[in-house]
């Protein structure tokens, strides 16, 4: 038996939300240091804020995750301008889906082989 995922895409209620610790911890393990850091600056952060957070922690993994805690924080961060910036990135937006509950974002079939 296996398991296929059909991407159903992200409907407006899942884009207004905002995210989670969890939810940015998955997207933040997800994605290599530049991409983050590229990312944050898209949604308005700034170099001096990876500057900073990268100074006071030697884990590059939690300056991932904690500069999209802090954007969340500032800008009352959603769903919807992270798929945006990642569109002007040039990169697939199905990077939210992994990030977020697959049972409220796919339909599952289980096909006999």
């Amino acid at each position: 038996m296996y398991l296929f995922y059909t991407i159903l895409g992200l409907q407006e209620s899942a884009l207004n939300q905002i995210p989670s610790d969890v939810e940015l911890h998955r997207l933040a393990a997800g994605c290599d240091e530049t991409t983050i850091r590229e990312l944050a600056i898209h949604l308005g952060m700034t170099l001096q804020d990876w500057d900073t957070l990268r100074s006071n922690n030697a884990r590059i993994e939690i300056v991932k995750y904690r500069i999209l805690v802090n954007w969340r924080e500032k800008y009352s961060g959603r769903f919807s301008r992270i798929a945006k910036a990642l569109k002007d990135m040039d990169l697939s937006v199905h990077t939210l889906c992994q990030v977020t509950c697959l049972d409220t974002l796919h339909k599952h079939y289980y096909i006999d082989k």
